[in-house]
């Protein structure tokens, strides 16, 4: 039996307006989600996305997980990335990054894998614990990052800048190894 693309096209705004109708509640919009989340993860090196998805995973099987991020920093380099916690009793909260275990993975290096599941090195930061969390003070204007914030914002008067509008830059000053 062919179904009509106009029935395809009604059931699309159907979804839609009961996706509307239920913003703040889960819907088949978050199966579809973690499914395309899936997907893209074997395809590409996405962290956010590969940290999002080990949640959500770790949240489905009744591990308790939550998200992180801040600054990766070693000797020359500084940037934004974003990993995950996962409970294990009796343990307590233990760190995975899934995006370094899949590096680990590519580069056929075990240890370095084993060591990610658990563990994180020493060259970390935190900067958010929540995601999407509210700022400290209180931006009146959209954000120009909706997931989470480590580089900082700027807003005027009239509304929130995007980044491009403004200069950022950061870099290692100094890097001693104690």
């Amino acid at each position: 039996m062919q179904i009509s693309p106009i029935l395809w096209l009604a059931a699309a705004v159907g979804f839609l307006a009961l996706e509307a109708s239920t913003f703040n509640m889960t819907s088949i919009w978050f199966a579809i989600g973690a499914a395309a989340a899936l997907i893209s993860c074997l395809f590409t090196d996405l962290f956010r996305v590969q940290a999002l998805l080990f949640i959500t995973l770790c949240r489905c099987a009744g591990v308790p997980a939550r998200w992180q991020s801040g600054w990766k920093v070693e000797p020359g380099f500084c940037g934004a990335h974003d990993w995950a916690q996962f409970y294990a009793a009796p343990y307590g909260w233990l760190y995975a990054d899934p995006s370094f275990g899949v590096g680990a993975v590519r580069e056929n290096n075990e240890e370095r894998r084993l060591h990610y599941f658990g563990n994180l090195d020493t060259f970390r930061m935190v900067a958010n614990t929540q995601f999407q969390g509210d700022f400290d003070v209180p931006k009146d204007h959209w954000r120009a990052d909706p997931y989470d914030n480590q580089v900082g914002e700027m807003e005027t008067e009239d509304r929130g800048l995007r980044y491009e509008e403004f200069l950022r830059t950061k870099e290692v000053l100094e890097y001693t190894e104690l």
